[in-house]
């Protein structure tokens, strides 16, 4: 709460953050959608893949290794300190050092960067966690089969994917995730009424609002809709739909605006300038654009204040302001420089002097910008975004309570994101004291949970530590606290 004081614009994802899903149920949506997949569309045996979902085997911040076929966790250093092998075969320490040796994994430097790589997957969404059940049972047929090319293993379910998360299936009714979600909206997604009265005061109040999702426009008009009601998009001064939050919206700034066609948003090709107001939405775009157009409200704001402390500016005066770019008025020239401006806007003697107050009142708000984005993917909405801008952010991470402290179930075998690791886990190697890399690694977090200097944490714990300002399991938590209020979604 008191950082959202201080933050002038406040942007938010969609899915999982400010549209809550029932998790249970999609979770078991998509394990079932998944062996379908398996079985009617690829051939393999119903007998073998059709099983009820076990929510006690997946994870999110785990990896598929397809050279070994385990899903693995590493810690902050790269070493594998917990695995297991298909459904049941969970490796001793003993065990993942003989497999993987004294040394960092192999992939261990990719992982650190948070690159792609063909040979490992990192499961860090709600959409792609549950289906590390069906994962499993596939190496358990591998291994039946005396199959070791685990990397065949990923098509079958990209397959699954392709099928059911691709943006134009929505507007087409391909698959299961999009019929199911029109046919049975009350089963998978909250209602957030009270989450919409916040959002509401705090437009009122003055803050700006933004949203940015990687769903297209089509679906995310539905989830909204049916969360927040057919004006949602009023509560915005600027949306951008299938942002690419992961490949480029934050690290390239040439990435254009494109206007909305209302015909068919998936035939949406216009090159568009993007202007802030009211149900201004957009397709892709970047951040740094974006900034600027907050940094620009941000002054027109503060110099608004500020007129009401001093005579009525003229006209033209305002208007050439207005119509100027901004950047370039921000440093005056050196005929402007010899002006008392407090005398001269009081005289109101002509256009140029009221000219200069604004001027002047540029470089005086120039800094007051300050944007934080909410999110509950790590690596687009969270580390992407912090690498590349100067926005704070928020990470939701509904596997958590309140207090960081008590994790939800964790799979067995392996360690809570957050949760320091016990000291005799791993070899000797990555048992060595873990030094800060920065001054912020122990103050990054709010709330209860702090990240020592001297202790081990997961790569997922650390990446968490390091780029999200703030962790909370729900949106809702950022709403001040109510007696006798229920939140609405979410596991807090």
């Amino acid at each position: 709460e008191a950082m959202c004081k201080k933050v002038t614009w406040l942007g938010f994802d969609m899915d999982h953050t400010l549209v809550s899903y029932h998790v249970d149920e999609m979770y078991q949506m998509v394990h079932n959608f998944m062996v379908d997949c398996l079985t009617e569309d690829q051939g393999l045996p119903v007998d073998y893949f059709d099983v009820p979902f076990d929510p006690s085997l997946v994870g999110k911040g785990l990896i598929i290794d397809f050279d070994t076929g385990d899903l693995v966790q590493v810690d902050e250093k790269g070493y594998v300190v917990a695995a297991r092998h298909g459904c049941s075969k969970i490796l001793s320490q003993k065990e993942i050092r003989k497999k993987y040796g004294d040394k960092p994994w192999t992939y261990a430097e990719s992982l650190s960067k948070h690159e792609r790589h063909p040979n490992f997957k990192q499961f860090l969404t709600h959409f792609d966690t549950p289906t590390q059940h069906v994962l499993s049972l596939l190496v358990d047929y591998w291994d039946s089969k005396g199959w070791k090319k685990y990397m065949e293993i990923w098509p079958k379910l990209m397959q699954g994917f392709v099928k059911n998360f691709t943006p134009s299936h929505f507007r087409d009714d391909i698959g299961t995730f999009f019929p199911e979600l029109k046919r049975q909206p009350e089963k998978y997604i909250h209602k957030r009424p009270r989450l919409k009265e916040w959002l509401l005061k705090l437009k009122k109040e003055g803050k700006g609002l933004f949203l940015l999702t990687n769903s297209h426009v089509d679906f995310a008009n539905y989830l909204m809709g049916y969360a927040y009601g057919k004006d949602w998009k009023d509560m915005f001064d600027i949306v951008s739909f299938f942002a690419g939050k992961g490949r480029g919206f934050f690290s390239n700034p040439d990435t254009d605006f494109i206007q909305v066609d209302v015909k068919d948003p998936h035939k949406s090709e216009k090159f568009v300038t993007p202007k802030l107001g009211a149900g201004q939405c957009y397709i892709e775009g970047n951040a740094l654009e974006i900034t600027k157009l907050f940094r620009g409200a941000d002054r027109r704001k503060a110099l608004a204040k500020d007129a009401k402390n001093v005579p009525k500016l003229e006209v033209s005066s305002r208007a050439f302001v207005e119509t100027k770019d901004l950047k370039a008025l921000s440093t005056p020239t050196a005929a402007e420089s010899t002006i008392d401006v407090n005398t001269a806007s009081k005289s109101k003697r002509n256009g140029c002097v009221a000219f200069c107050s604004e001027v002047y009142g540029l470089r005086k708000h120039s800094d007051n910008t300050v944007v934080c984005f909410v999110g509950d993917q790590l690596s687009g909405d969270i580390i992407s975004c912090r690498k590349h801008t100067k926005w704070m952010t928020v990470y939701i991470m509904e596997e958590v309570h309140n207090d960081l402290e008590e994790e939800l179930e964790t799979p067995e075998g392996f360690f809570p994101p957050l949760a320091y690791l016990p000291e005799k886990v791993g070899s000797k190697a990555s048992r060595t004291k873990v030094k800060a890399t920065t001054k912020k690694d122990s103050k990054t977090i709010e709330g209860n949970h702090k990240t020592g200097t001297n202790k081990r944490m997961t790569h997922i714990g650390r990446a968490i530590s390091r780029y999200a300002n703030v962790v909370l399991s729900d949106v809702m938590d950022m709403l001040p606290k109510e007696k006798g209020t229920r939140p609405e979604g979410g596991c807090c």
